[in-house]
């Protein structure tokens, strides 16, 4: 989904920066859309669920681009094995709060000062029907539920600054 986000920004001439855990994977899409695109594209390694990492990812997009209008926080993830609550350990648990919660939340507070400097932005948040129904994957649903949470209490208080938060809620991919 990410690369197709990507990919859509940078056909219409958009800057882009893409990450992903390794640099290799993320170089390689990078180099594929420069050759097919107009737009510049940035690639980061960055794992969205250190606050470091994130830091680096968001001062990154603003000192190649100067500011930062729009972000999209699609990393995500589930344990399949952990549908159910009572076979969903702790720790599977947690990694999936963290990588789609914890992450978006990471991601959005780095990038919201740029966003209110610039005087606008967009926030796009990849959901899931989980969060709306909770139809399976414990801990994924309760984070993509939080998703929800979050950004209608980011579009509630940044809104002032012309920020929108969104969040799109796919089905099953």
């Amino acid at each position: 989904i990410g690369k197709e986000i990507a990919a859509a920004f940078a056909e219409a001439d958009g800057n882009v920066v893409i990450c992903s855990r390794t640099y290799e994977d993320v170089a390689a899409v990078a180099d594929e859309f420069e050759k097919k695109y107009d737009g510049r594209v940035v690639p980061v390694e960055c794992d969205v669920t250190d606050a470091e990492a994130v830091r680096n990812l968001v001062d990154t997009a603003v000192e190649e681009f100067g500011d930062l209008r729009v972000l999209v926080n699609n990393a995500g993830g589930a344990v399949e094995s952990a549908d159910l609550i009572h076979r969903c350990d702790e720790d599977d648990f947690e990694w999936m709060l963290e990588l789609n919660l914890k992450a978006p939340y990471l991601v959005t507070r780095e990038a919201l000062p740029a966003m209110i400097a610039a005087g606008d932005g967009s926030i796009i948040h990849v959901g899931s029907v989980n969060g709306l129904f909770g139809i399976g994957l414990t801990g994924y649903s309760a984070a993509k539920s939080g998703l929800l949470a979050l950004s209608r209490n980011l579009a509630t208080h940044y809104g002032q600054y012309g920020i929108r938060s969104n969040v799109l809620s796919a089905g099953t991919i």
